[in-house]
């Protein structure tokens, strides 16, 4: 049996001000949706300190909790949830969202040839 600890932090006042996070918090409080934005830190048990740790990130926006795909986060799935958050209440991305969104997928296109 594999034995993990949880740490849970709220990133909602932390990138409050953060050009790509800062639109959707504008947007809930404007329209009274309750807004959250977590980031879980899974600590297991073995292997190097430095490589036995996983983020998992998450957004509540109302009643809804949103999830990235990948349990293991990297950056893609990070940028997906941000962009699902966009699209699930339905709001124009930032220009800076979609210049990132854009190198992603021109790195993957390169890296595909």
């Amino acid at each position: 049996m594999i034995y993990v600890e949880l740490k849970a932090q709220n990133l909602r006042n932390k990138y409050e001000h953060h050009p790509v996070i800062e639109p959707i918090i504008v947007y809930c409080n404007q329209n009274k949706i309750s807004f959250e934005f977590l980031k879980e830190i899974v600590h297991f048990p073995y292997g190097i300190k430095s490589f036995n740790t996983t983020n998992v990130y998450y957004m509540k926006i109302g009643n809804n909790l949103l999830i990235s795909r990948n349990k293991v986060c990297g950056w893609n799935s990070l940028l997906e949830l941000i962009t699902f958050a966009y699209e699930h209440l339905g709001i124009q991305k930032p220009d800076r969202l979609t210049q990132v969104l854009n190198s992603f997928k021109n790195r993957e296109q390169q890296a595909n040839i």
